[in-house]
């Protein structure tokens, strides 16, 4: 499947376990994946080969990290250069899913179409991304205008799991007011 993204031109990004190896590229031996976000703070980026398996092995970027709040660290394999991509983004995932559930459904009823025409479906995601760029473009014209001390405090379950280094959920949860997540460049090998 990872391969057949790529070739399509996509970037994918899968989270794997702590529980697989990984070679680092100009290197000889397997590591734990778990050695590249080895305890709490620390991160990583680096090509090379997942997984010993002839059948399973896969030749790509890892992308490592553990944060505050979490039992174990972010490793997360993708297709984008090391230098392109941070493991944090995969935090945007629910996020990006929410995203296109309220599209499919909630919003712009897709499912309600029953289209099966790729042309036709082309023209309705066309009208469908235009509409939704302005809807928050719009909506976001209104939010500047709601006086600040009017919005509810930030709970404090999400102000006590943000760091420097992890990538805040008040963000995702609170887009319009929430501190910016902070995304900084890893260490490779």
């Amino acid at each position: 499947m990872s391969r057949r993204s790529v070739r399509l031109g996509w970037h994918p990004v899968w989270r794997v376990n702590t529980g697989g190896t990984f070679r680092p590229a100009a290197r000889t031996r397997y590591r734990p994946l778990r050695s590249f976000g080895p305890q709490l703070g620390t991160q990583w980026a680096g090509s090379g080969t997942a997984f010993v398996g002839p059948r399973r092995r896969l030749n790509c970027p890892l992308l490592a990290r553990w944060d505050a709040g979490y039992a174990a660290p972010w490793l997360v394999l993708t297709a984008l250069a090391p230098g392109a991509g941070a493991a944090c983004w995969y935090g945007l995932r629910a996020w990006i899913e929410q995203g296109f559930k309220v599209t499919k459904r909630a919003g712009w009823p897709w499912q309600r179409t029953r289209m099966s025409d790729p042309q036709r479906a082309a023209r309705r995601w066309l009208a469908v991304a235009v509409a939704t760029l302005w809807l928050l473009s719009v909506g976001g014209d209104a939010e500047d205008t709601i006086p600040i001390g009017t919005l509810p405090a930030l709970p404090a379950t999400l102000r006590s799991r943000c760091s420097t280094l992890a990538p805040c959920p008040s963000a995702a949860s609170y887009p319009h007011r929430g501190p910016t997540p902070r995304c900084e460049k890893p260490t490779s090998e």
